[in-house]
């Protein structure tokens, strides 16, 4: 699929960019044959299928447990105090973001 400079350079000022002459040459292109692939996507048969790819909503279950509180040994305790890094009393763990 050919797509022209114009709306290289469209595709250019919404993502503020600015490219020189070669670049939206090469950009044109490699864009062209992304939009080729995807036309080609069109010819596949698929009114055959039986099972969808994603599951329907009504299809899926939850997977999480209830929380339950146990009672650690003193022997895990300990091995897990001399593993762990201690700042001011506390265990430091990593950052989860």
């Amino acid at each position: 699929m050919k797509i022209d400079s114009k709306e290289i350079k469209h595709i250019a000022k919404l993502s503020r960019l600015s490219l020189s002459l070669e670049e939206e040459k090469k950009y044109a292109q490699q864009i062209g044959s992304v939009l080729s692939f995807v036309k080609m996507l069109d010819d596949v048969k698929s009114e055959n299928l039986t099972k969808n790819l994603m599951p329907d909503s009504s299809e899926l279950e939850n997977v999480w447990r209830s929380d339950e509180v146990k009672e650690w040994d003193e022997s895990e305790v300990d091995l897990a105090l001399k593993q762990a890094d201690l700042q001011d009393g506390y265990i430091k763990v990593k950052r989860v973001l």
